[in-house]
């Protein structure tokens, strides 16, 4: 799976950001005590670890967060936000971008980049097995 997303919309309505942050947890908890098997998988954890130091080489940091998603689905992924980089990814060429971040990231195998409301969201789904 393939995907690049590019949004530069800005969210201009409040939520409740503490019930948003727990009700994620929540659901996190929920799919790592149903997929155990995937997310403490080395090959998972080492995955997580290449888009961890793509994101470090083009953005001079490591991501937000990492969070464990799907609850009740037969595919869950894991979840990488890194926050607040709108303004580095709408100053950068596309041929930057795609050369030094979507590329690599995309490389690593069904893995989903999104850059919405000024974060960058990837998602890190199993390797499908040949």
């Amino acid at each position: 799976m393939l995907l690049v997303n590019e949004d530069n919309t800005t969210r201009t309505h409040a939520s409740n950001p503490l019930g948003a942050y727990i009700d994620a947890k929540e659901r996190g908890k929920a799919a790592m005590a149903q997929h155990t098997e995937f997310f403490e998988s080395d090959e998972h954890l080492n995955r997580l670890d290449e888009v961890a130091a793509i994101i470090k080489e083009f953005f001079g940091r490591f991501p937000d967060y990492t969070t464990p998603r799907g609850l009740n689905r037969k595919r869950p992924f894991e979840s990488v936000k890194v926050a607040e980089v709108g303004r580095t990814l709408s100053k950068t060429p596309i041929a930057v971008k795609n050369e030094r971040l979507y590329k690599p990231l995309l490389a690593l195998g069904n893995v989903e980049v999104q850059s919405k409301n000024g974060h960058l969201l990837i998602r890190v789904y199993p390797v499908d097995k040949a």
